[in-house]
């Protein structure tokens, strides 16, 4: 089956280029192909766009003030193509400040600012409504990611690492915490290992019927990069492949200052597909997606809130990246990141659970640093609540390659690519 769309002659170039592109998104998470008209003369679903739909798109040139973000024409119509551009291009953000880190947080975005629900997906919801009498796939799919920020390599680095973890509890007024994670991380002056070997949660995963993805730093360059060196990456990303998991790429500190950099990076991962950027910094503009190019990278799941639950960019859906400067689609798919471990302080738990017990589309990534699973860093519940989110949702719970792949399917047969 087919969708189409007739955009006005008038339209500028630079509006159409947009709006196709939202289109053939949009046709990709329908399942079908994406056809532009001249006439009327269709027999399958077609818009008008600037008759069917109000025609409000214009380039944002300073934040949204309202939802929807481009307005309503004068019988209270929405402009839907436009706002799902809007929403997957990234937009929306383009006047938001990134913090020390160089990262967007929900504290300072406009969704906060509105007070609008972070775990609604308005990109979607922009989607479906286009063709209403079409039925629009319920598609239920999570991805398990790991960032692997440290590997237990020596005694000391074990010591060092539990010891700031404990102190981290301890300033989180978790005392009890801090206490049993000092403790345990004493106990490997005996031979114990407070840090669980990566081993372990890849065949705990195996156990409970799926694979999840492993992303390691392939450099150390900066004080906050990993533990560990590229060398012992290396070995522990093929043996964690020859359990069956997807090893990936979790760009260092310093893998977007120059061009190549994430791409050096790449080379060194065994058959990279993906991955995320440490600490989620991802660079003014579009460095992070030329960088992924670079790379050759088909997915990221980098462009996320670090500080709370929900869709930075509205989506619950795999969307392709867009290159603003460039009036393009970019090559790589970005895997919408619901969810941190290290976010779910306060009510954000239970945020987290409402996600998972809701009936929408969705096909987005969760991540669970390998030493919040062991129990040895702040948040402690989180390392319980992976698993209770497993057993929550009726999701199919698959590695990040799997699903960015899917997707990528369905947005070559609209034509993006």
């Amino acid at each position: 089956m087919s969708l189409g769309l007739i955009l006005p002659d008038s339209l500028p170039a630079r509006h159409r280029r947009r709006l196709e592109f939202a289109f053939r998104v949009a046709c990709g998470w329908y399942g079908q192909e994406a056809v532009f008209l001249t006439d009327e003369n269709a027999d399958f679903p077609f818009l008008r766009y600037g008759e069917d739909l109000p025609a409000l798109y214009a380039p944002l040139t300073r934040p949204p003030d309202s939802v929807p973000v481009h307005g309503t024409d004068e019988a209270g119509r929405v402009d839907h193509l436009g706002e799902l551009f809007s929403w997957i291009s990234g937009e929306v953000e383009q006047s938001q400040s990134p913090d020390q880190w160089g990262r967007k947080l929900f504290a300072t975005s406009f969704q906060k600012k509105l007070g609008l629900d972070p775990l609604r997906a308005p990109a979607v919801e922009a989607a479906i409504a286009l063709f209403p009498q079409t039925a629009f796939p319920r598609v239920r799919m999570v991805a398990p990611t790991h960032d692997v920020d440290f590997l237990p390599v020596t005694l000391p680095q074990v010591l060092v690492r539990g010891s700031k973890n404990s102190l981290i509890l301890l300033r989180a007024r978790d005392p009890a915490g801090s206490l049993a994670v000092l403790g345990r991380t004493l106990s490997a002056l005996l031979g114990q290992t407070p840090f669980r070997p990566l081993s372990e949660w890849a065949k705990a995963e195996a156990r409970a019927g799926f694979r999840g993805s492993y992303y390691f730093l392939f450099e150390r360059g900066h004080k906050k990069d990993g533990n560990y060196s590229p060398a012992q990456a290396l070995k522990a990303a093929r043996f964690l492949s020859s359990l069956g998991a997807e090893v990936g790429v979790h760009g260092s500190w310093h893998s977007l200052d120059g061009e190549q950099g994430l791409a050096e990076e790449y080379l060194r991962c065994p058959d990279p597909l993906g991955g995320r950027q440490h600490y989620l910094r991802h660079g003014p503009e579009n460095r992070l997606l030329q960088s992924l190019e670079n790379a050759g990278a088909e997915y990221d799941s980098t462009l996320a809130w670090p500080d709370h639950p929900g869709f930075r960019l509205g989506s619950s859906l795999p969307f392709p990246l867009y290159h603003l400067d460039e009036d393009r689609a970019g090559s790589v798919v970005q895997i919408p990141l619901a969810v941190m471990d290290v976010s779910l302080t306060g009510d954000n738990p239970e945020l987290a659970k409402k996600l998972f017990s809701r009936d929408d589309s969705g096909a987005f990534a969760i991540l669970w640093h390998d030493t919040v699973m062991s129990g040895m860093q702040h948040p402690r519940r989180a390392a319980s609540l992976f698993w209770e989110l497993q057993e929550l949702s009726d999701h199919s719970w698959l590695p990040a390659c799997e699903i960015a792949e899917q997707f990528r399917r369905e947005f070559e047969r609209a034509g993006i690519w």
